[in-house]
């Protein structure tokens, strides 16, 4: 794992942690979000696309990587992607292949 990514998901940490301790109790947010109570609030990493992993040595990386992280969950554009037209479309019409997709 390289420095910038673990520096990353540092961050996405911290600033999980901060909006669980702080963010959730300042009075601006408690009126905008009246009701709505934040428990270890859960960070998210789009990074990259799938097509990068190249070799199987790659893929084996990244995914002991991704699995071994609780927090963010490490999520590629083109999953993310993928996720988001499953939603939209309920699964009724087939999915893209990688070479179609738009990034």
């Amino acid at each position: 794992m390289s420095n910038e990514l673990s520096g990353v998901i540092s961050q996405v940490q911290i600033n999980c942690a901060k909006w669980e301790i702080n963010g959730s109790r300042e009075d601006d947010n408690r009126d905008r979000l009246d009701g709505i109570y934040t428990v270890t609030p859960r960070g998210i990493m789009v990074v990259g696309n799938t097509n990068q992993l190249n070799n199987r040595n790659k893929i084996n990386s990244f995914e002991r990587n991704r699995n071994a992280i609780q927090n963010p969950e490490v999520i590629t554009f083109d999953e993310l992607y993928q996720r988001a037209r499953f939603i939209v479309y309920n699964n009724q019409e087939p999915l893209e292949t990688d070479d179609e997709l738009p990034f």
